[in-house]
Protein backbone atom coordinates (compact mmCIF):
# COMPACT_ATOMS: atom_id res chain seq x y z
CA UNK A 1 0.00 0.00 0.00
CA UNK A 2 1.26 3.58 -0.83
CA UNK A 3 1.49 5.94 1.94
CA UNK A 4 0.19 9.39 1.82
CA UNK A 5 3.03 12.10 1.34
CA UNK A 6 3.93 14.09 4.74
CA UNK A 7 1.86 17.53 4.38
CA UNK A 8 3.35 20.38 2.10
CA UNK A 9 6.74 19.53 1.78
CA UNK A 10 9.70 21.57 0.00
CA UNK A 11 11.42 20.01 -2.93
CA UNK A 12 15.34 20.26 -2.96
CA UNK A 13 17.15 19.30 -5.70
CA UNK A 14 20.50 18.60 -4.07
CA UNK A 15 22.31 16.27 -1.57
CA UNK A 16 20.18 13.57 -2.69
CA UNK A 17 19.24 10.51 -0.63
CA UNK A 18 21.64 7.84 -0.10
CA UNK A 19 20.48 4.53 -1.21
CA UNK A 20 19.73 2.34 1.96
CA UNK A 21 17.37 -0.61 2.39
CA UNK A 22 15.06 0.96 4.16
CA UNK A 23 13.03 3.30 2.51
CA UNK A 24 12.66 7.13 2.80
CA UNK A 25 9.62 9.02 3.86
CA UNK A 26 7.26 8.70 1.14
CA UNK A 27 6.80 11.97 -0.91
CA UNK A 28 5.17 13.54 -4.00
CA UNK A 29 6.69 12.62 -7.25
CA UNK A 30 8.30 16.33 -7.80
CA UNK A 31 9.72 16.22 -4.58
CA UNK A 32 11.05 12.91 -3.74
CA UNK A 33 14.65 13.55 -4.36
CA UNK A 34 14.79 16.13 -1.10
CA UNK A 35 11.42 17.28 0.31
CA UNK A 36 11.48 18.46 3.64
CA UNK A 37 7.94 19.12 5.81
CA UNK A 38 6.96 22.71 5.96
CA UNK A 39 5.81 22.04 9.12
CA UNK A 40 8.25 20.75 12.04
CA UNK A 41 8.06 20.91 16.16
CA UNK A 42 10.61 21.89 17.95
CA UNK A 43 12.52 20.18 21.28
CA UNK A 44 15.01 22.88 22.41
CA UNK A 45 13.21 23.77 25.65
CA UNK A 46 14.22 20.91 26.98
CA UNK A 47 17.85 21.68 26.64
CA UNK A 48 17.85 25.06 29.06
CA UNK A 49 15.55 23.13 31.74
CA UNK A 50 12.97 24.90 31.19
CA UNK A 51 10.51 22.37 30.57
CA UNK A 52 10.80 19.43 32.75
CA UNK A 53 11.43 15.76 30.58
CA UNK A 54 7.92 14.47 31.38
CA UNK A 55 6.17 18.09 29.99
CA UNK A 56 8.18 17.68 26.72
CA UNK A 57 7.35 14.11 26.11
CA UNK A 58 3.88 14.71 26.48
CA UNK A 59 4.23 17.86 23.57
CA UNK A 60 5.55 15.63 21.29
CA UNK A 61 3.46 12.99 21.92
CA UNK A 62 0.47 15.83 21.26
CA UNK A 63 2.16 17.11 17.86
CA UNK A 64 1.96 13.45 16.55
CA UNK A 65 -1.58 13.50 17.71
CA UNK A 66 -2.09 16.56 15.78
CA UNK A 67 -0.53 15.90 12.55
CA UNK A 68 2.91 17.12 12.78
CA UNK A 69 5.28 14.42 10.79
CA UNK A 70 8.66 16.74 11.19
CA UNK A 71 9.96 16.56 14.56
CA UNK A 72 13.67 18.37 15.09
CA UNK A 73 15.83 17.62 17.88
CA UNK A 74 19.54 17.83 18.62
CA UNK A 75 22.94 16.38 20.34
CA UNK A 76 22.36 19.73 22.27
CA UNK A 77 19.07 19.18 23.61
CA UNK A 78 19.57 15.76 24.99
CA UNK A 79 16.05 14.83 23.93
CA UNK A 80 16.38 12.04 22.12
CA UNK A 81 14.78 9.51 24.38
CA UNK A 82 11.79 11.61 25.01
CA UNK A 83 11.66 11.81 21.23
CA UNK A 84 11.94 8.11 20.62
CA UNK A 85 9.37 7.04 23.42
CA UNK A 86 6.42 9.30 21.97
CA UNK A 87 7.32 8.50 18.55
CA UNK A 88 7.16 4.73 19.89
CA UNK A 89 3.73 5.11 21.69
CA UNK A 90 2.43 7.28 19.09
CA UNK A 91 2.48 3.71 16.63
CA UNK A 92 2.93 6.10 13.58
CA UNK A 93 4.73 4.38 10.92
CA UNK A 94 8.77 5.42 9.93
CA UNK A 95 8.09 5.96 6.81
CA UNK A 96 5.22 8.50 7.29
CA UNK A 97 7.81 10.59 10.09
CA UNK A 98 10.92 13.30 9.14
CA UNK A 99 13.36 13.00 11.85
CA UNK A 100 15.56 15.82 12.07
CA UNK A 101 18.84 16.10 14.51
CA UNK A 102 22.21 18.22 14.84
CA UNK A 103 25.44 17.04 16.03
CA UNK A 104 27.01 19.96 18.55
CA UNK A 105 29.48 22.44 16.41
CA UNK A 106 31.21 21.01 13.32
CA UNK A 107 31.59 17.11 13.63
CA UNK A 108 35.95 17.62 13.14
CA UNK A 109 38.48 14.64 13.76
CA UNK A 110 38.35 10.91 13.41
CA UNK A 111 35.52 9.13 11.87
CA UNK A 112 35.01 6.49 13.89
CA UNK A 113 34.13 9.53 16.98
CA UNK A 114 31.58 11.18 14.17
CA UNK A 115 29.35 8.08 13.64
CA UNK A 116 29.42 6.83 17.40
CA UNK A 117 27.89 10.00 18.68
CA UNK A 118 25.25 10.11 15.69
CA UNK A 119 25.14 6.47 15.75
CA UNK A 120 24.57 6.79 19.67
CA UNK A 121 21.66 9.80 19.06
CA UNK A 122 19.99 6.77 16.44
CA UNK A 123 20.02 4.17 19.55
CA UNK A 124 18.65 6.58 22.27
CA UNK A 125 15.52 7.10 19.73
CA UNK A 126 15.27 3.54 18.36
CA UNK A 127 15.92 4.73 14.98
CA UNK A 128 18.46 2.87 12.25
CA UNK A 129 18.66 6.23 10.85
CA UNK A 130 18.32 9.93 10.47
CA UNK A 131 15.59 12.15 7.47
CA UNK A 132 17.85 15.12 8.29
CA UNK A 133 21.43 15.27 9.95
CA UNK A 134 22.82 19.10 10.15
CA UNK A 135 25.93 20.77 11.65
CA UNK A 136 24.47 22.95 14.38
CA UNK A 137 27.00 25.81 14.21
CA UNK A 138 29.81 26.88 12.32
CA UNK A 139 32.57 26.49 15.17
CA UNK A 140 33.68 23.97 17.67
CA UNK A 141 31.46 21.82 19.48
CA UNK A 142 32.78 23.50 22.67
CA UNK A 143 31.43 26.70 22.29
CA UNK A 144 28.85 27.70 24.61
CA UNK A 145 25.45 28.99 23.88
CA UNK A 146 25.12 29.88 27.08
CA UNK A 147 27.42 31.54 27.82
CA UNK A 148 27.63 35.45 25.97
CA UNK A 149 27.35 36.08 22.42
CA UNK A 150 30.83 37.72 22.15
CA UNK A 151 32.20 34.67 23.28
CA UNK A 152 30.41 32.59 21.20
CA UNK A 153 31.41 34.53 18.15
CA UNK A 154 34.61 34.58 19.29
CA UNK A 155 34.84 30.79 19.43
CA UNK A 156 33.10 30.01 16.04
CA UNK A 157 36.08 32.25 14.16
CA UNK A 158 35.94 32.23 10.50
CA UNK A 159 39.61 31.57 10.31
CA UNK A 160 38.97 28.49 12.71
CA UNK A 161 35.33 27.63 10.23
CA UNK A 162 37.96 27.65 7.22
CA UNK A 163 40.47 25.46 8.81
CA UNK A 164 38.42 22.53 9.84
CA UNK A 165 35.16 22.51 7.25
CA UNK A 166 36.74 20.10 5.24
CA UNK A 167 37.03 17.30 7.83
CA UNK A 168 33.70 18.19 9.12
CA UNK A 169 31.84 17.96 6.43
CA UNK A 170 33.76 15.60 4.65
CA UNK A 171 32.24 13.06 8.27
CA UNK A 172 28.98 14.39 7.41
CA UNK A 173 28.87 13.20 3.59
CA UNK A 174 30.29 9.90 4.65
CA UNK A 175 27.65 9.73 7.61
CA UNK A 176 24.71 9.97 4.94
CA UNK A 177 26.72 7.44 2.33
CA UNK A 178 26.31 4.60 5.15
CA UNK A 179 23.23 5.46 5.84
CA UNK A 180 23.24 7.15 8.99
CA UNK A 181 21.10 9.75 7.49
CA UNK A 182 19.37 10.26 4.19
CA UNK A 183 20.11 13.77 3.77
CA UNK A 184 23.12 15.60 5.67
CA UNK A 185 22.45 19.80 6.06
CA UNK A 186 23.92 22.89 8.23
CA UNK A 187 22.61 25.30 10.92
CA UNK A 188 23.80 29.07 11.88
CA UNK A 189 25.46 29.01 8.39
CA UNK A 190 25.52 32.31 6.84
CA UNK A 191 26.73 33.87 3.38
CA UNK A 192 30.44 33.95 3.79
CA UNK A 193 29.99 29.89 5.59
CA UNK A 194 28.18 28.51 2.49
CA UNK A 195 30.56 30.49 0.06
CA UNK A 196 33.83 28.23 1.80
CA UNK A 197 31.48 25.60 2.01
CA UNK A 198 30.88 25.34 -1.73
CA UNK A 199 34.55 26.28 -2.75
CA UNK A 200 35.48 23.57 -0.76
CA UNK A 201 32.59 20.89 -1.84
CA UNK A 202 31.25 22.33 -5.09
CA UNK A 203 29.10 19.43 -6.00
CA UNK A 204 28.42 18.57 -2.58
CA UNK A 205 26.02 21.39 -1.39
CA UNK A 206 24.10 21.01 2.29
CA UNK A 207 20.34 19.87 1.88
CA UNK A 208 19.44 22.39 4.34
CA UNK A 209 20.89 25.02 6.31
CA UNK A 210 18.79 25.54 9.54
CA UNK A 211 18.84 29.84 10.66
CA UNK A 212 17.07 32.17 12.91
CA UNK A 213 14.12 34.07 10.86
CA UNK A 214 11.09 35.49 12.42
CA UNK A 215 8.56 38.39 12.12
CA UNK A 216 11.90 41.39 12.49
CA UNK A 217 14.75 39.14 10.56
CA UNK A 218 13.35 37.92 7.63
CA UNK A 219 16.58 37.30 6.00
CA UNK A 220 14.93 37.85 2.34
CA UNK A 221 18.47 37.96 -0.05
CA UNK A 222 19.69 35.62 1.61
CA UNK A 223 16.64 33.32 1.82
CA UNK A 224 15.96 33.71 -1.95
CA UNK A 225 19.60 32.88 -2.52
CA UNK A 226 19.58 29.84 -0.81
CA UNK A 227 16.34 28.61 -2.39
CA UNK A 228 17.74 29.55 -5.80
CA UNK A 229 20.46 27.52 -4.93
CA UNK A 230 18.32 24.70 -4.32
CA UNK A 231 18.98 24.63 -0.08
CA UNK A 232 15.79 24.03 1.97
CA UNK A 233 15.51 26.85 4.36
CA UNK A 234 14.41 25.90 7.82
CA UNK A 235 13.64 28.66 10.35
CA UNK A 236 14.27 27.77 14.23
CA UNK A 237 12.89 30.16 16.89
CA UNK A 238 10.36 31.63 14.06
CA UNK A 239 7.94 33.06 16.82
CA UNK A 240 9.75 32.83 20.15
CA UNK A 241 9.91 36.54 20.37
CA UNK A 242 6.47 37.35 19.75
CA UNK A 243 5.62 37.79 23.89
CA UNK A 244 8.84 40.77 23.55
CA UNK A 245 6.96 42.53 20.64
CA UNK A 246 3.80 43.21 22.96
CA UNK A 247 6.64 44.78 25.91
CA UNK A 248 8.01 46.83 23.13
CA UNK A 249 4.40 48.12 22.78
CA UNK A 250 4.74 49.96 26.10
CA UNK A 251 8.02 52.11 24.81
CA UNK A 252 5.82 53.02 21.01
CA UNK A 253 7.07 49.98 19.51
CA UNK A 254 4.56 49.22 16.56
CA UNK A 255 5.16 45.39 15.65
CA UNK A 256 3.13 43.96 18.19
CA UNK A 257 0.01 46.33 16.41
CA UNK A 258 1.64 45.22 12.73
CA UNK A 259 1.01 42.08 13.49
CA UNK A 260 -2.01 42.09 15.50
CA UNK A 261 -3.87 44.07 12.51
CA UNK A 262 -2.95 41.44 10.10
CA UNK A 263 -3.79 38.46 11.93
CA UNK A 264 -6.86 39.73 12.55
CA UNK A 265 -7.38 41.14 9.04
CA UNK A 266 -7.22 37.28 7.68
CA UNK A 267 -8.82 35.80 10.40
CA UNK A 268 -5.54 34.23 12.15
CA UNK A 269 -5.91 33.04 16.10
CA UNK A 270 -3.01 34.97 16.63
CA UNK A 271 0.17 36.35 15.66
CA UNK A 272 2.13 33.43 15.84
CA UNK A 273 0.05 31.79 13.68
CA UNK A 274 0.00 34.40 10.87
CA UNK A 275 4.00 34.89 11.48
CA UNK A 276 4.34 30.93 10.92
CA UNK A 277 1.62 31.13 7.65
CA UNK A 278 4.02 34.22 6.25
CA UNK A 279 7.26 32.30 6.54
CA UNK A 280 5.32 28.77 4.88
CA UNK A 281 4.38 31.01 2.42
CA UNK A 282 8.04 32.36 1.37
CA UNK A 283 8.87 28.70 0.60
CA UNK A 284 10.54 28.40 4.79
CA UNK A 285 10.05 25.37 6.93
CA UNK A 286 9.00 26.39 10.62
CA UNK A 287 10.07 24.42 13.75
CA UNK A 288 7.59 26.19 16.59
CA UNK A 289 8.16 24.71 19.62
CA UNK A 290 5.68 24.73 22.70
CA UNK A 291 4.96 23.06 25.71
CA UNK A 292 0.75 24.18 25.78
CA UNK A 293 -1.91 21.82 24.01
CA UNK A 294 -3.73 24.22 22.32
CA UNK A 295 -0.49 26.11 21.50
CA UNK A 296 0.81 23.20 19.44
CA UNK A 297 -2.83 22.62 17.96
CA UNK A 298 -3.18 26.56 16.60
CA UNK A 299 0.32 26.39 15.91
CA UNK A 300 -0.06 23.70 13.18
CA UNK A 301 -3.29 24.96 12.12
CA UNK A 302 -1.12 27.92 10.46
CA UNK A 303 -0.26 25.08 7.50
CA UNK A 304 -3.66 25.29 6.48
CA UNK A 305 -3.90 28.99 6.07
CA UNK A 306 -0.68 29.21 4.25
CA UNK A 307 -2.49 29.24 1.07
CA UNK A 308 -4.73 32.96 1.99
CA UNK A 309 -1.08 34.15 3.04
CA UNK A 310 1.01 36.95 1.24
CA UNK A 311 4.68 36.48 1.34
CA UNK A 312 5.03 40.07 1.82
CA UNK A 313 2.23 40.69 4.14
CA UNK A 314 4.85 41.75 6.96
CA UNK A 315 7.38 43.82 5.28
CA UNK A 316 7.20 47.04 6.28
CA UNK A 317 8.55 45.24 9.36
CA UNK A 318 11.76 43.93 7.48
CA UNK A 319 15.05 45.96 9.22
CA UNK A 320 13.79 44.84 12.99
CA UNK A 321 13.45 47.04 15.56
CA UNK A 322 15.74 48.50 18.35
CA UNK A 323 12.93 48.52 20.77
CA UNK A 324 11.80 45.25 20.38
CA UNK A 325 15.67 44.10 20.71
CA UNK A 326 15.96 45.95 24.29
CA UNK A 327 12.87 44.21 24.87
CA UNK A 328 14.74 40.94 24.19
CA UNK A 329 13.10 40.42 21.14
CA UNK A 330 16.21 38.92 19.26
CA UNK A 331 18.18 36.14 19.44
CA UNK A 332 21.75 37.50 19.99
CA UNK A 333 23.35 34.60 19.54
CA UNK A 334 22.32 33.90 16.13
CA UNK A 335 23.40 37.30 15.73
CA UNK A 336 26.89 36.71 16.76
CA UNK A 337 27.57 33.93 14.59
CA UNK A 338 26.01 36.43 11.72
CA UNK A 339 28.08 39.10 12.59
CA UNK A 340 31.38 36.60 12.00
CA UNK A 341 30.42 35.97 8.50
CA UNK A 342 29.40 39.31 7.59
CA UNK A 343 32.89 40.42 9.13
CA UNK A 344 34.75 38.17 6.54
CA UNK A 345 32.37 39.79 4.24
CA UNK A 346 33.41 43.04 4.58
CA UNK A 347 37.34 41.99 4.49
CA UNK A 348 36.75 39.68 1.24
CA UNK A 349 34.94 43.23 -0.61
CA UNK A 350 37.55 45.33 0.85
CA UNK A 351 40.30 42.91 -1.07
CA UNK A 352 41.32 40.51 1.93
CA UNK A 353 40.56 37.35 -0.02
CA UNK A 354 37.79 35.67 -1.16
CA UNK A 355 34.85 34.96 1.17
Amino acid sequence: QTLPPPPHTLSNTHNTPAHTDQEPAQMSSSEERNGVPLMGFGTMEHADGSVKPDVMFEAVKKALEVGYRHIDTAELYQTQELVGKAIAESKIKREELFITSKLKGMPCGEYAGVKERAASMLKKMGLDRFDLLLMHWPGPDTADWAGSPEALASACSFEWFRQHVQQAWANMLRLKEEGLSLRVGVSNFYRAHLSELSRQFPTDPPAANQINIDALNHEKAFVEKMQKDGIAVIAYRPIAFVPAYAMAADMGDTTASVLASAASEAAYTSSQQLVLSWLMARGICVIPKSSSPPNIQANFDALSKVGTCSPHVLAELEGGSEMAAMCGGVDEYAAAVRSVAEEEEARAASGGGEA
